[in-house]
């Protein structure tokens, strides 16, 4: 057998398909995992299946109608554009590039498995593709390496990267992107807006880092493009059920801005690596219509990352040849 390096990109994941039932699907994977909804099951499971799963998944078809691409997700369409460009980066024929997903299939112990089964694998390099790490995303990943070695006899040498929240190239990467989507002409009336996705404050509390990664991410790429405190906020969006999260949210931050003479925003979202359903329909869509509906004028969604040649010099450079 061949022995070879191999490269894991693991993303939350997507629907498969554009239909109710994979939403379905994605919905239940994800909404069961306890790292994700730490509820007891007694109370939850009832929730999850009788409104949830029987309601939201309605309105979710519709959302993700208005932003899929022609076979798949944004999301699912990004992460294999990066892989397939990392791939192209590694002159090695000893280097494998792969894309996995926490909630979707390929799954990360599929990927591994299928992978084992014809080469040997010499190294192992799990990249969770969330910049900052959390609890809920990041810890869910390394759930699953736990889980598809616990049982088995050998593991090899395994690189997993928990975070690159402070990476020199992850500032570069981010701040080239608001450099090239504003003219960082930020005063009184514009205001740039790090958008990243919320989670219970509870978890902050028991000694989650996010909020921190959160915090270091914006503040070392602000002081990147030169800016002050007052031409930047850090806010946290796409709050789900009845628990105190993160704050400012996203959306209380729109408001508040255009109702206060704020007629123009740049808004990024630093902890998404790949445009998906929070960024392209609820970011760049709904939260414009708030922010214009309270007063705003200019609204300004700055892409993802995606598969630019910085995040490929990125990822490339974490990879411990």
């Amino acid at each position: 057998m061949a022995s070879k390096n191999l490269v894991v990109l693991v993303n939350l994941g997507s629907p498969n398909n554009l239909s109710y039932k994979s939403i379905r699907i994605f919905l239940y994977n994800f909404l069961t995992d306890r790292r994700v909804v730490n509820l007891p099951k007694i109370l939850w499971l009832p929730i999850l299946f009788l409104f949830i799963l029987t309601f939201r998944v309605k309105k979710l078809f519709k959302q993700y109608k208005s932003i899929w691409l022609k076979s798949e997700s944004p999301l699912i369409y990004y992460s294999n554009a990066i892989a397939t460009a990392l791939q192209t980066r590694f002159s090695a024929d000893d280097t494998h590039v792969v894309t996995a997903y926490s909630y979707s299939q390929p799954t990360l112990s599929n990927v591994i498995s299928e992978f084992c089964a014809n080469n040997e694998i010499k190294k192992l390099t799990i990249i969770p593709l969330f910049p900052q790490f959390s609890t809920t995303t990041t810890q869910t990943v390394f759930d699953q390496v736990y889980n598809h070695f616990k049982s088995l006899y050998s593991m090899g040498n395994i690189n997993f990267i928990s975070n690159f929240a402070t990476h020199p190239l992850y500032i570069k990467a981010v701040a080239n992107l608001i450099r090239a989507n504003s003219d960082l002409k930020y005063n009184a009336t514009k205001k740039l807006l790090f958008s990243f996705h919320g989670i219970p404050q509870v978890l902050v509390n028991k000694g989650d880092p996010y909020f921190n990664h959160c915090c270091q991410s914006a503040t070392i790429i602000a002081q990147h493009l030169g800016l002050t405190a007052d031409d930047y906020l850090v806010c946290f969006q796409s709050k789900f059920g009845s628990q105190k999260w993160l704050t400012p949210s996203t959306v209380e931050s729109l408001k508040h801005l255009a109702q206060n003479k704020v007629a123009n925003v740049d808004i990024i979202c630093p902890g998404f690596i790949c445009d998906c359903l929070e960024t392209l329909e609820e970011i760049a869509i709904i939260n414009k219509q708030i922010f214009i509906v309270n007063g705003g004028v200019n609204y300004n969604y700055i892409q993802c990352l995606n598969a630019s040649s910085d995040i490929i010099d990125l990822l490339y450079n974490i990879v411990d040849k």
